[in-house]
């Protein structure tokens, strides 16, 4: 090994986080980016003991560079990059046994679930959901949703339990525990703390998949030629999909980056993005949405501020392509226009809201919507709590008064209706809970 190639290497395992963290500060974004390098010059040399060459480059520039995009040293944090670090030397000296013993899989359990329990302790409430694993995972925030690269290090682990059935065992150890401990949600909750002490452990995987990968190209040459080619027909699909629906002139040049914007928005709106499968597709099976409104809703929450008691929706009043409005938004509702003095939405005849609560309290849940127009407006929360008034010809409050018990944390359907299929115009929804005394525990 010439020491040109170690230092190009140390330069490429430490990019991505200097120029993530350099923004603020460039010795500290070199420090960390110099830090990241020796990280990675040392878990290459761990994983080329078990696997070639190239693999072995491949998976921890595939790590590293992952990194940033989980929020591992997004910002300057010395003390997340230690973290990470402490868990990349506990990955190269539990990976350097042939057979690690049962205190070396505990350890590495313990590691990875050491930040989850940490926030548990400190935490004034906490709750466990399914939801809470498909937002840290598969959320816009999330950590395979910003790094797809990373899913090669679960799908690896089938081949590499019967080629390496020690690094797997070691593997699982900490990646069960850890993915687990995503469950847990808790006002403590911070998801680049979470994954860093786990995130070594995904490299087995990786550099499995990179290795058979790799043996497939020279065995198969022609098998990756043909799935080039089915990407490039795909591509030219949406590209005439484009012009069908007169997303991109006829009679005029358009930049590569629209193409391909108008490209994913087609994908992500006809099968989901496919960096959030399968919770896309839960999401919208579940709540019957479109398979796009996941990566606009998932992570949001009304109440995250845990000593709020009302969180107020403004309908209409932002104009921006990132209204916060628009995700909750779901069918029947018109474009915005203008109402007294400000701005609003129309309802026509029925429609529905997401409702993404953080928590509901423990009295009475209480749904005031602005709204005004002729007949009688029916508002109902998940099916079950249910509010009949008649609207007048200005904007006044239409009121629902639910119990705690009936709304959920997490994802939640608001359901309107207009006797008779008349229009309702829509200004404001303003949600209170009532937190009561004791624990949220």
């Amino acid at each position: 090994m010439t020491g040109g190639a170690l230092l190009l290497r140390f330069v490429l395992y430490g990019a991505a986080t200097m120029v993530a963290s350099a923004g603020d500060s460039w010795t500290l974004g070199l420090g960390l980016g110099a830090f990241t390098g020796l990280l990675g010059l040392g878990l290459e040399r761990r994983l080329r003991a078990a696997f070639d060459s190239r693999p072995a480059i491949l998976a921890t520039l595939a790590l590293l560079a992952s990194g940033p995009a989980n929020g591992i040293s997004a910002t300057p944090d010395p003390s997340q990059a230690v973290l990470f670090g402490a868990s990349c030397l506990v990955f190269f000296v539990l990976a350097g046994s042939s057979i690690p013993s049962a205190p070396a899989l505990g350890l590495a359990a313990a590691v990875s679930i050491g930040p989850a329990a940490f926030e548990w302790a400190r935490a004034s409430w906490w709750h466990i959901d399914p939801v809470n694993l498909l937002v840290a995972l598969f959320g816009a925030h999330g950590t395979l949703y910003g790094a797809p690269l990373l899913w090669a290090g679960f799908l690896g682990l089938g081949g590499l339990r019967r080629e390496k059935p020690a690094l797997a065992r070691l593997a699982l150890a900490a990646l069960g525990p850890g993915v687990v401990s995503l469950l847990l949600a808790t006002d403590q909750a911070e998801a680049s703390t979470r994954i860093a002490t786990w995130l070594p452990f995904l490299l087995p995987g990786i550099a499995q998949c990179f290795q058979k990968a790799v043996a497939f190209a020279r065995r198969r040459p022609e098998r990756v030629v043909s799935g080039a080619a089915a990407v490039l027909v795909l591509w030219n699909l949406f590209l005439m999909e484009q012009y069908r629906l007169r997303l991109l002139p006829s009679d005029d040049t358009v930049s590569f980056a629209q193409v391909t914007s108008n490209s994913a928005g087609l994908l992500s709106r006809l099968f989901g993005t496919p960096a959030a499968w399968p919770a896309n597709w839960i999401f919208a099976w579940r709540l019957e949405v479109p398979l796009d409104r996941w990566d606009a809703i998932a992570g949001r929450r009304l109440f995250a501020n845990e000593k709020a008691v009302a969180a107020t929706i403004e309908i209409g009043d932002d104009a921006s392509l990132f209204a916060p409005d628009v995700p909750l938004l779901l069918e029947g509702f018109g474009a915005r226009r203008t109402c007294e003095q400000g701005w609003c939405r129309d309802l026509d005849g029925a429609g529905r809201l997401l409702l993404p609560l953080a928590g509901v309290g423990r009295g009475d849940f209480t749904i005031r919507l602005r709204a005004r127009g002729q007949g009688v407006l029916s508002l109902s929360l998940n099916g079950v709590s249910t509010s009949v008034a008649a609207m007048t010809e200005s904007l006044s409050d239409v009121t629902l008064r639910a119990p705690a018990r009936t709304a959920n944390r997490g994802f939640n359907v608001l359901s309107l209706s207009v006797a008779g299929g008349g229009k309702a115009t829509l200004d404001r929804l303003t949600l209170e809970r009532d937190l009561g005394n004791g624990s949220a525990r």
